[in-house]
């Protein structure tokens, strides 16, 4: 009995330390979900499902996959979650999305279904299903294939510039969390011939110490249009609900180099702008926003009219539903 009584005391000892750690645990891979480290936080989720099973901590596993682009395990992981929430649009999108991005054309075309009892887009959704299941069996048009240059990083949003592309990128090890957050940078890529690129980073003039991404390269008007964090005087800007909302920020091209980045004129730190693409001619820049009038949330696509007076722009907004 004195045996059983010692093991039961140490046992009862060590629960306040074990729970401790596992809330230690659970909460730097919240912070790592919240930096959008993905890859760090999915493995210590994954851990922490292998001991016991939450809703929260599977909904948050399958969005580090879904943002990871690594469809099969988020759809896995959807799985689940749908079987526990049903009535839920936007989760009802994001797995018809992931269903269909999975090829599985005719059970996303379900969901879709299910989603245009929220709104009529799912009935446009669904037919985009019919349309690849007619043409699963043609042969495609195009070839893709990877670029040499890419890491385990992360390379997105090219522009065509001079004589290769301008993208975002940003390194894949995050070392410690109390250190700096590494962002996204743009890069130039000149291609020598041969798969063979030369990679050099913008410079502080376009570049900030936070995230530079989405560019999108005007050559009528030789104007390079990025997406930004919103920050200003070295600091960032929340919103009053306490989110870093995005900005859009434009470098003019002096033939040489490109001058100091500067704000757009509809930038405000209550609502985000971002994603620009230029009409050819130059004259129409579109955009994403979730400013108020619109049709959604940050996928809105809006229009600006550019009237330009030197290298200073005046800037009138049109919105335009997501369809």
């Amino acid at each position: 009995m004195n045996r059983l009584r010692i093991a039961s005391v140490i046992l009862f000892g060590f629960l306040p330390l074990l729970v401790t750690a596992q809330d230690k645990y659970a909460k730097q891979a919240d912070a790592f979900y919240a930096a959008q480290s993905w890859k760090e936080a999915s493995e210590m989720y994954l851990t922490m499902l292998q001991q016991k099973y939450d809703y929260t901590v599977n909904y948050k596993l399958a969005e580090c996959y879904r943002n990871m682009h690594q469809y099969e395990n988020a759809v896995a992981w959807y799985d689940v979650l749908m079987t526990q929430n049903t009535g839920d649009p936007e989760m009802i999108l994001r797995y018809a999305q992931l269903l269909k991005s999975n090829a599985k054309y005719k059970t996303a075309k379900e969901w879709f279904l299910k989603y245009a009892a929220y709104d009529d887009a799912g009935y446009y959704l669904a037919s985009t299903c019919d349309w690849a299941l007619s043409n699963m069996e043609n042969a495609p048009g195009y070839f893709i294939a990877n670029c040499s240059f890419n890491t385990d990083g992360s390379e997105m949003t090219p522009t065509i510039f001079r004589k290769g592309i301008i993208f975002a990128q940003r390194p894949a090890e995050i070392v410690d969390m109390r250190a700096e957050q590494t962002f996204y940078d743009l890069q130039y890529a000149e291609y020598k011939g041969d798969s063979v690129w030369s990679i050099t980073p913008m410079k502080k003039t376009v570049n900030s110490s936070v995230h530079d991404a989405s560019p999108c390269y005007d050559p009528n008007k030789r104007i390079l249009y990025f997406t930004r964090n919103n920050h200003n005087k070295n600091r960032t800007v929340t919103s009053k609900d306490g989110e870093v909302k995005l900005e859009l920020f434009y470098a003019p091209f002096n033939g040489t180099n490109f001058t100091g980045a500067r704000p757009f004129d509809l930038n405000n730190k209550t609502y985000s702008i971002g994603q620009p693409a230029v009409s050819p001619d130059g004259n129409i820049l579109i955009f994403a926003s979730d400013m108020p009038g619109g049709y959604g949330d940050r996928s809105v696509l809006c229009c600006a009219q550019k009237v330009m007076i030197g290298h200073t722009m005046n800037m009138r907004a049109v919105m335009a539903p997501r369809r």
